[in-house]
Parts: structure tokens; sequence; C-alpha cells
């Protein structure tokens, strides 16, 4: 028993000694080591002018808890520098000292008109109110690489170009914050879960690359730039009030709406699928190419448009089996979509899924056609009201140079040359992550078989030898 009650006793002393409480200003260089670690946070931390606080791989720094008063929550101050430069085995890691999903303590703040900076890699940080802030704008980009976010209010407070690649933001209120005077984000292979919302009204606008966003309130909100290559799912709103923002190649997913008040911005090359509502155009916009089904509404067009404004080219989409209405025109806009398939040869039945001037007289009309199953030949033309072309028949000539059947599928796909189209000899299928699953070889004489039976579920692009997106497919 005395072995036994010393050895515990030895363990304690252990973990005990393993423990540092720092708090204070810090006026030499300074190293935080791993065997030292955890680091307790008993107040703020000050590192003043000239020096360098460094804190090892595998570092732990805890901050106590000390009241949800913003005056009493601790903070690190870096008037001098911090080098926190993890790796992927062993990350340093900031948080609460007690397990919570609340913010505790106020987090990094750069005072960098003393001179204050901050480098890191490889780092997580939590349970913070601000989480990396400064009091600068930065007028050239700031890079985040391999960084972990986690239940924050603000995951990076920053007025600057931000790039972020292979970041991870899970439960914060924003990922960063609303920067309206300036700033913009560069963000590629990141993950966004269950955060208020990702990028609020970024001065300088979004370019977004092969990164997910999922279970979220609003990801992407008043901004423009560019997303592709993009999975949002089950968010609330997918893309929020966006003016001049292009969207391709992405798939959106079970969402309560996946495009919300699309305005002069491109839609084109994405799978919309299984959302409340698909999208929603507030004002002209390009929506051409994109697979639009098994939603609520696929497509509502609401009356925000201006006089005189049109919808600049909607052609060469899939909208089907939508549950409620395929088109839902809320505005007084004459539409044609007869460059558009519904998936049905029954002109009756795909009247029945268009809300238009027919069924509310305030509405403008929706002129349509019917297909054959491949949504290739035109059968026939429904024509409701002529329409003036030079407003709303501005359209590219879109012409799919790839017939991809059934789509979505679950065992196999056929891809068939378009004959109106340019000829296509060589494919390469691309996940989700923008990874290459496999190559093929087009024989334009030749209806081509592929088995995706193991393929994950998810969306997938199809590239020519250019490197150019010409088709997509979804695996159930």
């Amino acid at each position: 028993m005395k072995k036994i009650f010393l050895l515990l006793l030895f363990i304690y002393t252990q973990v005990c000694q393993s423990q540092t409480l720092v708090s204070g200003g810090i006026f030499s260089n300074t190293t935080w080591t791993a065997a030292n670690s955890p680091y307790i946070l008993t107040g703020p931390i000050v590192v003043f002018p000239g020096n360098t606080l460094t804190l090892e791989p595998g570092v732990t720094v805890k901050v106590q808890f000390k009241g949800f008063n913003t005056g009493l929550m601790s903070y690190i101050e870096l008037r001098g520098a911090m080098l926190a430069n993890g790796t992927k085995a062993t990350p340093i890691t900031f948080e609460a000292e007690l397990p919570t999903q609340e913010y505790t303590w106020r987090g990094i703040e750069i005072k960098s008109v003393q001179g204050g900076t901050f480098t890191g890699t490889n780092f997580q940080m939590n349970n913070s109110l601000y989480g990396i802030s400064s009091d600068k704008i930065y007028y050239d980009t700031v890079s985040f690489k391999h960084c972990t976010f986690k239940n924050n209010m603000f995951g990076i407070y920053f007025s600057a170009n931000l790039k972020l690649d292979s970041c991870i933001f899970i439960n914060n209120g924003a990922a960063t914050s609303a920067m309206t005077s300036f700033g913009g984000v560069n963000v590629n292979q990141c993950i966004f879960e269950n955060n208020g919302v990702c990028f609020p009204r970024m001065a300088n606008g979004v370019l977004i690359n092969t990164s997910e966003f999922k279970n979220g309130r609003t990801a992407i909100l008043e901004n423009t730039g560019k997303i592709e290559n993009c999975l949002f799912q089950e968010n609330q709103i997918a893309i929020e009030n966006c003016f001049n923002l292009d969207v391709k190649n992405c798939l959106l997913q079970r969402n309560g709406t996946a495009i919300a008040g699309a305005n002069e911005g491109t839609i084109e090359g994405n799978v919309i699928l299984a959302n409340k509502l698909g999208v929603d155009i507030s004002g002209p916009c390009v929506v051409v190419n994109n697979d639009i089904n098994a939603n609520e509404v696929g497509v509502k067009i609401s009356g925000a448009f201006a006089p005189g404004q049109t919808i600049q080219n909607f052609n060469n989409n899939r909208m089907c089996y939508n549950s409620k209405f395929n088109v839902e025109n809320g505005s007084d806009l004459n539409l044609g979509l007869e460059k558009n398939c519904f998936c049905l040869q029954d002109s009756a039945a795909i009247e029945a899924l268009i809300y238009d001037g027919y069924d509310d007289f305030t509405r403008g009309l929706i002129n349509f056609a019917t297909y054959d199953t491949s949504c290739v030949q035109l059968i026939t033309s429904f024509k409701k009201v002529q329409i003036n072309t030079s407003l709303s028949d501005r359209q590219v000539n879109n012409i799919t140079p790839l017939l991809i059947y059934p789509n979505p599928a679950t065992s196999f796909i056929h891809i068939e040359q378009n004959t109106n189209s340019i000829q296509i000899s060589k494919l390469q299928v691309i996940d989700m992550m923008g990874r290459s699953i496999c190559e093929l070889s087009l024989n334009k004489e030749e209806l081509f078989k592929l088995d995706i039976s193991e393929f994950n579920n998810g969306v997938y692009w199809l590239k020519d030898a250019n490197n150019s997106f010409v088709g997509s497919f979804v695996k159930f």
C-alpha cells in the first residue's frame, strides 16, 4: 500500500510540476517549452517591444476564466513578437483552462504601432473573443496555414487581405471579422463548420476554392468575387445577397436556401440539390449549365429588379424534380426559358411546376420548351408572350459538349459526345477536393459507360485536355 501511495504521489507531483503559471510582462527573449506545458494564464501577458516569445511545438496555453466582462478577461498582447510554429503532429494550442464552447478570454492582440508581430502555423486558437486581432490596416497579405479556430466569437479580427490555406473553422460566431473599410480573403482547401457566418461583407471580396461550408447560419454574406469547386451543405443560407459574385462548379445541397439575392453575378456549372430554395435571383445574372434538381423551389425570380433590368443569360440548365415549383416568378419580368430542360415531355406537367402570370396576373409570363429524355433534342416550344430580345435574349451560345445520363446516378453513367459541339477525346474526373479520380478516352462515334459504383457519394466534374470544365454528375 505504501508503494502504491508513493507512486501516486510521484505521478501527482510530476503533473503539478508540468504546469507553469504565467502572467505579467515579458522583457527579454523567452521560450515556452513543451516540457513545461501546459502554461496557465492567470492574467494578461504583455510581450514588450524588441523581445520575442517563442512557443515550441506541442505547447498548450490554457487561460483561466475571469468572467464575461471583457475588462476582466485575460489576453496576450504583442508589442514585441510571438513565434508559434507547431507541426501537424504537435500543434500549438490556445484554449480555455476548462473545456467549454464559450469564449472566455480576449485572444492574441497585436499592437502593430509598437512593432508587434505574430508568426504561426499548425496552431489552434480556441475560446477567445477576438481570436487573433490587430490594430493595423495591412495593405499586404497576411497568411494563415494549417490552423484551427474553434469556439471563438471571431476567429481572425484583421483589416487585411487574408490568405487562408488548409485551415479549419468550427463553431465560431464569425470566421473573420466584418471589416468593411479594407480587406478580402483568398481561401484554399479550408473547412468551415457550424459557424454563424464565415465571410461577411469583405471590402475587397472573396476568392474561394476547393473548400467546404457545412451546418452554418450564413456562409458567404454580401460579397463580390469568385467561388469555385466548393461544397455548401446544410446551412440556413449558403450564399446571401452577393453582388457580382461568380459561383462555379460547386455542390450546394440540403441548405435552407442555396443562393439568395443573386445580383450581377454568374452561376455556372453547379449542382444545386435538395435545398428548400435553390436559387433566388434579384438582379441581372448569368445562370447557365446548372443542375437544379430535387429542391422544394428550384429557381425563384424575386421582385427586386429595377426598371429595364432583366436576366442576362438563363440557358442550358436542368431544372427537374423540384417538388413545389421548378421556377417561381416573383417579378413582372417575362422570361424566355426555352433553352432549359425540365426533364418532362408533358407540357401540362411542366406548366404545373411553373408559377407565373397564369397563376398570379401580377407576375410575368414564362416561355418554356419540352426536350427528349437526354435534355438535348428540342421537341416543342411553348410561347406565352413575345419577348423583346434586345433585353432578355442576350444569351451566350453555350452548347453543352457532353451528354451525361442518368444524372444523378448510383452505379454508372453514360457519356456521349454532342455532335453540335467541339469534339473531346480526353477527360479527367475530378472530385470535390480537386483530386483527379480517373482519366477517360472518348470516341465521338461511341457511347462511353463509366462505372461509378465505387465512387464516394458527391459531385464530380469533368475536365478536358485543356483543363476546362465540360460537365458534371452526382453520385448517390
